[in-house]
């Protein structure tokens, strides 16, 4: 599993925070994340999403190991039902 980083500049951190001490030092982070600047709140939230997306693991499972009927169902719900013709 990945560490969690700076949605700054990339650098390894703690779970609990979303910025470097230098990169809160650097643009005066030290207050309330709603005073941030904008451009560094899009950058926590992309940070937010790319860490809640980490946390959940998608499961892959071959079409192979289907049997027919189940990759009949597949089939329809990527494709919608089938049209007689």
């Amino acid at each position: 599993m990945a560490h969690p980083v700076c949605c700054i500049c990339g650098t390894s951190i703690t779970e609990t925070f979303w910025v470097c001490e230098a990169c809160e030092r650097a643009y005066d982070l030290k207050h309330p994340f709603p005073e941030w600047p904008e451009w560094v709140r899009y950058l926590k939230r992309e940070e937010e999403r790319s860490r809640a997306r980490r946390d959940h693991e998608i499961q892959v499972i071959p079409v192979s190991l289907l049997n027919r009927a189940e990759r009949a169902q597949v089939d329809r719900l990527l494709y919608g039902e089938a049209e007689d013709e």
